[in-house]
């Protein structure tokens, strides 16, 4: 990810006003850090292997991306990514030729990123259909990888898949502060 990207998204997530919700506190500056911070070392996680264009046509998993979640879904749904990107990565590290020290970094940003949103948790059984989605997704990402996961191709598919996963939480977060801030 570019780092243009980087200050659009840091950008994009920076308080408009010093308004908060009672349920969720303003996003701080130290949320905003996290999530460019786990952004930017997603990158270290791309496959450096040249990868042939016909790879990722022959490799299917369905999205998680729900864009018409209410406000009060979205921590519960970045939590669950939080916490299955981070259980997928403990357990397939060395599958996918990571470094333990790689998975770690990654792994603590996600535990504070967790930290962070926490006290943003309400009606989590409301939310089970959206977790249930995250978490079956996760589950067939895991599948992959521990079938075929030496393989450079799903190795790169994998990442993108985590990246965007990723980035559509990081931009469903923005939208929620945004929402806070206009209530």
């Amino acid at each position: 990810m570019s780092c243009t990207l980087l200050l659009i998204l840091f950008i994009s997530l920076m308080p408009l006003s010093n308004a908060s919700s009672l349920r969720c506190p303003q996003l701080q500056v130290k949320g905003q850090f996290l999530l460019n911070k786990m952004l930017s070392n997603f990158e270290n996680f791309e496959p450096k292997e040249n990868i042939p264009h016909y790879c990722f046509p022959r490799l299917r998993l369905p999205t998680i991306v729900v864009d018409r979640s209410p406000t009060e879904a979205v921590p519960i749904m970045a939590i669950k990514v939080f916490n299955e990107t981070n259980d997928f990565y403990v357990e397939n590290c060395k599958r996918l030729g990571l470094t333990r020290e790689l998975c770690w970094e990654l792994c603590q940003i996600l535990h504070q990123l967790i930290e962070e949103f926490a006290p943003c948790m309400t009606y989590t059984v409301a939310y089970k259909d959206e977790t249930k989605h995250i978490s079956r997704h996760y589950r067939q990402l895991r599948k992959l990888a521990q079938k075929r996961g030496n393989s450079s191709c799903v190795r790169k598919f994998i990442w993108s898949v985590n990246v965007k996963n990723l980035q559509w939480v990081t931009l469903l977060l923005s939208r929620m502060q945004k929402q806070l801030l206009m209530n």
